[in-house]
């Protein structure tokens, strides 16, 4: 407050110009009485006069402020006072010098001596003499800064309440002991569609719900209100009566009174039926993928860089059990080395964590079985949410079977193509076993060729590690003629081999091993010959499948053999025949040039006979007959002579070895040709003793011996 100017009151004046008078305050001149007043009062006490000069200030006062009196007294009212109230404090002081009121109370802030703010009520009344006249003013302050404090805090709460039952979108509710709504929020008013939240005021869950889920929350809100124990995140089952459904977590409290009085319920209910149904479609969704995963025939994993879950046909596939796969890492059932020549370790861990960061993977793999054998694969890897957890799923597909009949069409294939590119016969039974050696172990082969009428086999085409070529021999009694005998293919173990020979069926020929697969050649259910892998130290290098593929293949190498036999027989028939016509030639040559000679004499002779012969003595008619009848001689020997060439050009001569003396032979081929030696001028001697013998064909040796002269 501030000193009034003395045109408001004058001092002088027998009475304040105040427009309504009230009643003064009157106040015992005792001054013990006033003491007492001040020292037992629970509030402060300023005395001042109308220019606000302070008179007296109790020690209440004083403590309130942390100020002494004179302290007080040097700042003024105005100086303890927060200047933010000062205005509306000097408005009401003004107005009580002018008789406008005849007392104020107003709260105000005051500033203490530590520099906090000191929340007062503040009443002022005027104090007058006995004759009416203002003799000063008094003021009470009482220190409300604890209520005041305590009612922002209620405020405060009061507005945090109101904006959680406004804003909030869950549902929240106050019951009565009898589970009777009292007071709900907006949201809950929404949802049952009110106007108003008080529209619901009264009504039980018997008025809004299906009974099913009303008598539950009956039965709940009984039992908190008997118990005093809470029910926390339940999630409840709403039923309504046009048939929806929905879902709730539901907490509730016992409500209490400033007592501890249980006089109801209240709760929250938060509407969680999308959360509900998108469980609901999950654990339908994953209860699916169990059943297409356990009842998948690809092999499929569940997997971090390690099995979590497998179903059965990946323990099927690989022999393995669940339990045995679990934990395991993709490379723990792998070859050390992948076809791409990569570690299984090294490429598996890439390949998952590349499916984790949401690229999925498609390769094909080797995987080993639990009994050590390889299974070639197609896998495909993708990241999968399952259980709240991101996980690789691998499928397996085994593409062992699909991967061994490509590559068999492809042998075959190759097989049928060397058949009409290869040169001759050994550079196909080349190719056959690089074919062979690309579906199997087939560092020791051999192809087994048989001759029914000779009753032998050769062995066109012979590769093994300890065993030279093998030449051709009459049928024995080793592993390949018993394939022949027997016509089926045959797989044999050392054991095997060792009870064959203790049985007499076969004997040991060349280095024994460890594992012999022979499958016969056969042409029209003929068969025409073996083909045959070993090995010397694997007795397991061959199996079951092993003899399938080179069943099979051998089937095809059969035919295509025939097949490039029969064309070989066919180019040889054909190279004879175009010898036969070269012979047939020379023959003809000859015969032009060598029966011409003998031929012209026996004409000119039998001319002569026929012109001359009354003319002719004896003698010599005798000797022109003699000359023809050696010229006819030299003419039917070398008839004879030139059709046993032409026999033995042909392949037809027969073979009938004798004792001949040589040189006798030797002379009558020399008189053979003597006519037509000695019309050339040729002498031909010999020198060749009497008495020596050769073993020999004599039509074979004559043609030589002709051939020769």
């Amino acid at each position: 407050m501030k000193k009034t100017p003395k045109k408001v009151v004058s001092k002088k004046s027998s009475t304040a110009k105040i427009k309504k008078p009230t009643p003064t305050v009157r106040v015992s001149e005792d001054s013990n009485f006033l003491k007492a007043i001040y020292d037992n009062v629970g509030f402060g006490i300023v005395l001042f006069d109308c220019d606000v000069n302070i008179l007296k200030i109790n020690n209440t006062l004083c403590q309130m402020l942390g100020y002494s009196e004179q302290e007080i007294q040097k700042l003024s009212i105005a100086g303890i006072s927060h200047p933010l109230d000062q205005e509306k404090d000097q408005k009401l002081f003004n107005e009580l010098l002018e008789g406008k009121r005849s007392q104020y109370q107003l709260e105000k802030r005051y500033l203490t001596k530590s520099g906090n703010i000191l929340y007062g009520r503040l009443s002022v009344s005027i104090v007058k003499k006995v004759d009416g006249e203002v003799k000063e003013l008094v003021a009470f302050v009482e220190d409300i800064t604890e209520q005041k404090e305590i009612t922002s805090k209620y405020e405060a709460e009061q507005s945090l309440l109101q904006a959680l039952l406004t804003s909030t979108p869950d549902c929240i509710y106050f019951k009565d002991l009898k589970s009777k709504i009292i007071k709900v929020n907006p949201a809950m008013a929404l949802k049952h569609g009110a106007q108003n939240p008080n529209d619901l005021v009264g009504k039980t869950d018997f008025d809004m719900f299906g009974y099913e889920h009303a008598i539950s929350a009956y039965n709940d809100e009984q039992e908190i209100i008997s118990s005093g124990k809470a029910i926390i995140g339940k999630e409840e089952k709403e039923d309504w009566p046009d048939g929806r459904t929905t879902w709730v977590a539901t907490t509730k409290m016992p409500l209490n009174d400033p007592d501890g009085k249980i006089i109801g319920t209240f709760g929250v209910s938060r509407d969680i039926t999308d959360e509900i149904v998108s469980k609901e479609r999950i654990r339908e969704s994953e209860l699916l993928y169990r059943s297409l995963f356990e009842n998948s025939i690809d092999g499929m994993f569940l997997m971090t860089e390690a099995v979590i879950d497998c179903n059965q046909a990946v323990c099927e596939m690989l022999k393995y059990s669940r339990e045995e796969l679990i934990g395991l890492t993709p490379d723990q059932f792998s070859p050390e080395f992948q076809p791409d020549g990569r570690t299984s370790h090294e490429s598996a861990m890439e390949k998952i964590s590349a499916a984790l960061s949401g690229v999925p993977q498609r390769f094909d793999w080797l995987h080993t079985t639990k009994n050590g054998d390889l299974i070639d694969a197609e896998i495909t890897l993708k990241a999968v949410s399952f259980e709240g957890k991101t996980l690789v799923q691998a499928i397996l597909r085994d593409v062992t079977e699909r991967n061994r009949n490509d590559k068999i069409q492809q042998a075959l294939f190759d097989i049928s193509e060397y058949a009409y590119t290869a040169s001759d016969m050994f550079s196909l039974y080349h190719k056959i076993h690089e074919v062979v050696g690309k579906l199997m172990s087939a560092k020791n082969f051999y192809i087994a060729m048989y001759d029914e009428k000779s009753n032998m086999i050769s062995f066109p085409y012979f590769v093994d590690e300890f065993d030279p070529p093998q030449a051709p021999k009459k049928l024995g009694n080793g592993l390949t003629e018993y394939v022949l005998r027997i016509g089926r293919a045959t797989l044999i173990d050392a054991q095997g081999d060792l009870e064959l020979r203790r049985s007499g069926e076969v004997e040991l020929i060349g280095a024994p091993q460890a594992i012999w697969l022979g499958v016969p050649l056969k042409v029209s259910d003929k068969t025409i010959g073996v083909i045959v892998v070993q090995d010397y130290e694997n007795e397991k290098a061959f199996g079951e499948e092993e003899l399938n593929i080179l069943l099979f293949v051998a089937e095809q190498v059969a035919q295509v053999i025939a097949r490039k036999q029969t064309s070989d027989e066919i180019k040889k028939i054909a190279e004879e025949l175009k010898q036969l016509n070269t012979t047939k030639d020379k023959f003809f040559s000859i015969i032009a040039h060598d029966l011409k000679n003998p031929f012209i004499t026996i004409l000119g002779f039998s001319d002569l006979l026929l012109t001359d012969y009354s003319d002719l003595s004896d003698d010599e008619r005798k000797f022109y007959l003699e000359e023809m009848k050696k010229s006819a001689e030299v003419s039917h020997n070398l008839l004879q002579n030139l059709l046993q060439w032409s026999r033995s050009q042909t392949g037809r001569i027969e073979f009938n070895p004798s004792e001949i003396p040589l040189a006798s032979l030797v002379k009558v081929n020399l008189e053979l040709l003597e006519t037509t030696a000695a019309r050339k001028g040729i002498t031909i001697e010999h020198e060749l003793q009497n008495d020596l013998i050769v073993l020999a064909d004599e039509d074979m040796l004559n043609t030589v011996i002709r051939n020769l002269i």
